[in-house]
C-alpha cells in the first residue's frame, strides 16, 4: 500500500498500491461517532483503531487502473454518442419545423386564393344585383 486516504465524510478508506489496485473500504459508522479516551491527537477512535477495524467482504471493492481507464473510455464514448444523438435530434426537429412551415404556407396561400375568388364572385353578384 502506497497511499491511504479517508473520504471527507469519514465513511470510506481508500488505499492504492504500486500495482495500480485501489481498495475502497466502508468504515463502520459506530466507530466514527464514538469518542475514544485513548486518543491523544484529538481525532478519536478512527485514528487509533483503524488497524483493528474488521471489514466484511461486501464492504470491499477492488478496482484496477485498467478498469478505471476502461470505464473512463466508455463514459467518453457514451458522451460522444449522446452529443451525436442530440445533434441528430436537433436537425430532425428543424427539418420537421421547416416542413410544417411549408405546409402552413401552402394552406395559407390556398385559403388566400379561395378568399380572393369568393370576393371576386361576391363583387360580380353585387354588380348583377345593382344592374337588375
Amino acid at each position: 500500500v502506497n497511499v491511504l486516504c479517508i473520504s471527507d465524510d469519514d465513511m470510506h478508506l481508500f488505499t492504492a498500491g504500486a500495482d495500480g489496485v485501489i481498495f475502497v473500504v466502508r468504515i463502520c459508522a459506530d466507530l466514527i461517532s464514538q469518542p475514544h479516551e485513548d486518543a491523544t491527537d484529538g481525532q478519536g477512535i478512527l485514528s487509533n483503531k483503524l488497524g483493528s477495524t474488521s471489514v466484511a467482504d461486501d464492504d470491499l471493492v477492488q478496482v484496477s487502473l485498467f478498469e478505471l481507464q476502461k470505464n473512463a473510455d466508455t463514459m467518453a464514448d457514451l458522451a460522444r454518442q449522446l452529443e451525436s444523438r442530440k445533434t441528430e435530434n436537433e436537425f430532425a426537429l428543424r427539418r420537421k419545423d421547416m416542413h410544417l412551415e411549408s405546409q402552413l404556407k401552402k394552406a395559407q396561400d390556398a385559403q388566400s386564393v379561395q378568399l380572393a375568388a369568393a370576393h371576386t364572385r361576391l363583387k360580380k353578384l353585387n354588380e348583377e344585383y345593382e344592374t337588375s
